[in-house]
């Protein structure tokens, strides 16, 4: 996946402004809680056909660790 559309799902599941992350933010700076690693799932099931879990995600520390995931 386009690392452009990755970060656009993203926004979406933060509820962000369009074009508005980078990649490099942290995540405790745009607020990233247990609803959104949840919904993170579920993206990453439904698009990549694989399956992580919260103890992958909370090993990251930016938005780009979440598509190194994938």
């Amino acid at each position: 996946m386009d690392e452009k559309v990755f970060l656009n799902e993203i926004e979406k599941i933060l509820e962000l402004e369009k074009n508005s992350l980078n990649g490099n933010e942290s995540l405790k700076s745009i607020n990233w809680d247990s609803l959104s690693a949840l919904h993170f799932i579920a993206f990453v099931d439904k698009n990549f056909s694989k399956k992580i879990d919260a103890n992958q995600i909370s090993k990251c520390k930016t938005v780009i660790d979440l598509k190194n995931l994938c």
